[in-house]
């Protein structure tokens, strides 16, 4: 049961919060007993409710990853408050946030238990960030022990009191993840644990947590690992916020939730079950303009977009949006566009020789006046209107998509050249997901960077691989983000030439409507350096839409934690 986000001045316990909180409440409880009729709302989940699944739940989930911020600020404005009640009460040790959550927990069981005649067990969110743990590992670059977003303050569920009319329990419930915050990697004590395939670092944190939580159950109530094409979080254990094959996905999880069975939690819920188009995350968030829209596509870089097991999948279009015919080596170039990606298929008259042969492909997004003319300083060859992006593909390991300066979003720029240039510099692009860290023992933690310029080859069945050749067809696919095209769904561009250093704000950046993706394609011979074949260019309108056209797809997870949890069932 889901609290609003940023309640007014940071307060938890502020009286109109706390009193729409509590009609949230009723609203999940009337729901889930089939005696609900919720008016159409913003943002939430609304509509008649007839039918009662009481007896299928498990319990609720009262709360959300609480902010740290709005914790200290609850606890400063409510000084001394503590909580007494029927059915879960505080300790003298409980803060006012901790009592503000003993609180609502109460009122759920005080509502169901008078309107229905029913107890459910009841639980309180958190995350490893109001953990009651002390992580020495969360200092800044300087070694500096300052209040780290992640270590500032706690909420801790041993200061909650179970009364004598709870006949149905308190447990707590955890959203823990591999990848962050980033003490779940750093901390030198978590090295040590160990299962049957090795150094397993959230092992040693589900380990060092439960052995302070003795006094009631624990569950994982969100544990995943995002598919895709974006790392937002870089692990050592290779368990990364996004990146990962579906294959992947699946072990990850499979070893996660048997660390907890070791470690004594009483269980792990999977987040999630299918992707969400209308999540996002620090790395995408400012660039997805205007955000109201983001809901309309699909951000193959996001990773919180594909945790799920089911996916959520753009179809890529049967006809071709854009067409350029050749006569030579390129015998035709389509390019399409979806929800998701940038679509260019080549065929050619032969296979292209990876070993003497580069494909070059120029992508102009805006100002076909403004931008780079020329694909590669060496090559004496320019495009027919101003490129901000380059592909290159010369090997299966090494291909790549490469911007130009003015329009590389990981280096905090949103634009285009403002004239045309004729120099052929394009640039990587890496984005810093880790900064630096120094331990209390003097041991620097690198920054870490994901490579957003890395054109991964293979099969393009899910959203893990860019591109394939078969024969003497070659397909590429880009992700949206990656060309600073910011809503697919009505043409937007990224179009801002102030100065920024650091990743903006929500719908700051300045926008514009594009008039056409201009792709070009030249095939080039890598050791003269000379061009092999050039054919025209061909420009793709972007349709827009206001409601996407999707499929969906059981991931290739989907099997294997089928066939794990049968066996699991089976060995019980």
């Amino acid at each position: 049961i889901w609290p609003e986000e940023e309640p007014p001045g940071h307060d938890y316990l502020e009286p109109a919060y706390q009193k729409a909180f509590e009609q949230e409440i009723i609203n999940v409880v009337d729901a889930i007993h089939g005696k609900a009729d919720i008016p159409e709302r913003k943002g939430r989940a609304y509509g008649v409710y007839e039918t009662d699944v009481s007896s299928y739940v498990l319990g609720y989930l009262v709360g959300r990853e609480l902010e740290p911020h709005e914790v200290e600020q609850t606890d400063i404005n409510h000084s001394g408050y503590r909580f007494a009640g029927r059915y879960i009460s505080t300790t003298e040790k409980a803060t006012p946030t901790e009592s503000w959550l003993a609180q609502s927990c109460d009122y759920l069981l005080s509502y169901e238990e008078a309107t229905y005649g029913w107890q459910h067990p009841v639980s309180i969110v958190n995350w490893p960030t109001l953990d009651y743990l002390v992580h020495e590992s969360e200092r800044d670059e300087n070694g500096e022990k300052i209040r780290e977003y992640n270590d500032r303050t706690t909420v801790n569920i041993n200061h909650l009191l179970v009364g004598k009319d709870n006949q149905a329990g308190l447990f707590g419930s955890y959203h823990i993840y591999p990848n962050y915050p980033d003490f779940m990697n750093n901390e030198p004590s978590f090295n040590d644990y160990e299962d049957e395939q090795g150094r397993l670092r959230y092992g040693g944190y589900l380990k060092a947590f439960m052995e302070g939580h003795q006094n009631y159950p624990a569950v994982v109530a969100e544990f995943g690992i995002a598919t895709g094409m974006g790392n937002a979080h870089y692990s050592p254990d290779g368990y990364h916020h996004g990146g990962l094959t579906e294959e992947e996905q699946a072990r990850a999880i499979i070893r996660m939730f048997e660390a907890m069975q070791r470690e004594g939690y009483s269980g792990g819920i999977i987040f999630e079950w299918m992707d969400e188009w209308a999540k996002k995350t620090w790395t995408t968030e400012p660039y997805m303009v205007p955000y109201d829209r983001q809901i309309l596509w699909h951000n193959a870089i996001d990773p919180e977009q594909n945790y799920g097991i089911l996916a959520y999948e753009a179809v890529k279009p049967s006809r071709s949006g854009a067409t350029s015919v050749g006569k030579a080596l390129v015998r035709q170039m389509d390019v399409r566009s979806d929800a998701s990606f940038l679509h260019i298929d080549i065929t050619l008259d032969r296979p292209l020789d990876l070993g003497r042969e580069q494909l070059l492909i120029g992508i102009d997004t805006l100002y076909r006046d403004r931008g780079e003319i020329r694909y590669t300083p060496e090559l004496d060859h320019t495009a027919p209107s101003g490129m901000e992006y380059v592909v290159v593909l010369d090997s299966f390991e090494a291909s790549r998509l490469l911007a130009l300066k003015e329009a590389n979003y990981t280096t905090y720029r949103f634009s285009t050249s403002p004239i045309l240039k004729s120099n052929g510099l394009f640039e990587p692009m890496l984005k810093l997901i880790n900064k630096e860290r120094k331990l209390l023992d003097g041991t620097v933690i690198r920054p870490r960077y994901e490579d957003a310029s890395i054109l991964r080859f293979g099969n393009l069945e899910g959203n893990t691989n860019h591109w394939k050749m078969e024969g003497n067809t070659l397909s590429v696919r880009i992700p949206w983000t990656r060309i600073n095209v910011s809503d697919v769904s009505s043409a937007q561009v990224l179009d801002d030439e102030r100065t920024y250093y650091s990743d903006p704000l929500r719908d700051h950046i300045a926008t514009t409507t594009t008039d056409g993706l201009v792709v070009s394609v030249v095939v080039v011979d890598t050791v003269g350096q000379t061009v092999i074949d050039a054919p025209k260019a061909a420009t793709l309108v972007l349709p827009g839409w206001n409601q996407p056209v999707y499929q969906q797809r059981m991931k290739a997870s989907y099997n294997l934690l089928k066939a794990y949890f049968a066996k699991e069932r089976a060995d019980d």
